[in-house]
């Protein structure tokens, strides 16, 4: 993994360059091999308005569509590990409010692979100001193809997944999340809702009038803000060490350490196209 000094001059120069340039603020960039981490760096502002605050190697990031594969994606692995739940099951066995209009035939593997037929997004933080009334609604929302018929990017699908790891463990996801996967793996600093301690070591995100201004430790994603932070598909926080921790497991078959998380014939499948 060892790289010379010029290799890394490389990606320091670009780094600098786009944000002198103002197409970024600042990053942390780590290079590894999943056994070894060979290169960290911060680079730039955590924040920029309305002061500028230097970024750290342990700078909070709101992870956003990460949360898909740091949170719902392993904790419904570990569930289907441990033989609660099987991949081809139907979510209405689980959430049998989101049922009809073919929705019966929409399985657990359809909502992980994006191909469940739901739409890409929904704004219902438009329309709804509760977790209770955006779920209901989330539960009706129609298919908009055939269940396994093309693939779409959603979020509604990892928000049901959210919800499913909710009601197969009997604990809320962010719960779940850190007592089966972060904590085990060392993630000290990585989860949903930041403290006010860690709000200030949190990237700022964007100025939302509607939002109170400024977003910094506050979660970006509105649908997850009506969630109450906390969501299948966006609203996770996390510093680049934790999600080094995270990334190993998944190039030394499920391990980390002397923590196996998932089995390695899980993740194989969880790589399968």
């Amino acid at each position: 993994m060892a790289r010379s000094p010029e290799h890394w001059e490389k990606i320091e120069s670009f780094l600098l360059s786009e944000i002198a340039w103002g197409r970024l603020p600042g990053a942390v960039l780590a290079v590894g091999s999943g056994k070894q981490t060979a290169y960290m760096k911060a680079f730039g502002f955590a924040q920029m308005f309305p002061e500028q605050r230097p970024m750290n190697i342990d700078t909070l990031f709101d992870l956003a569509s990460l949360t898909k594969v740091v949170a719902a994606l392993p904790a419904v692995m570990i569930l289907a590990d441990r033989g609660e739940i099987t991949l081809d099951d139907p979510v209405c066995k689980y959430l049998p409010k989101f049922s009809g209009n073919g929705k019966s035939g929409v399985t657990i593997r359809h909502l992980l692979a994006h191909t469940s037929g739901l739409p890409a997004a929904e704004k219902y933080y438009l329309r709804l100001s509760g977790r209770d009334a955006l779920i209901d609604e989330l539960y009706l929302t129609d298919l908009s193809a055939p269940a396994g018929s093309e693939v779409v990017y959603s979020d509604l699908g990892f928000m049901l997944l959210g919800l499913l790891v909710e009601k197969v463990s009997g604990e809320p996801l962010d719960v779940f999340a850190n007592r089966h996967i972060y904590r085990p793996l060392g993630m000290r600093s990585t989860g949903f809702n930041p403290s006010p301690a860690a709000k200030k070591r949190a990237a700022a995100t964007e100025f939302f009038r509607d939002m109170g201004g400024y977003q910094c430790g506050e979660v970006h994603d509105r649908n997850a803000k009506v969630m109450g932070g906390v969501s299948g598909h966006a609203g996770l926080f996390s510093p680049i060490d934790d999600l080094i921790r995270y990334a190993a497991v998944f190039l030394q078959d499920g391990a980390f350490g002397n923590v196996q998380l998932l089995k390695p014939e899980t993740v194989r499948e969880m790589a399968r196209n």
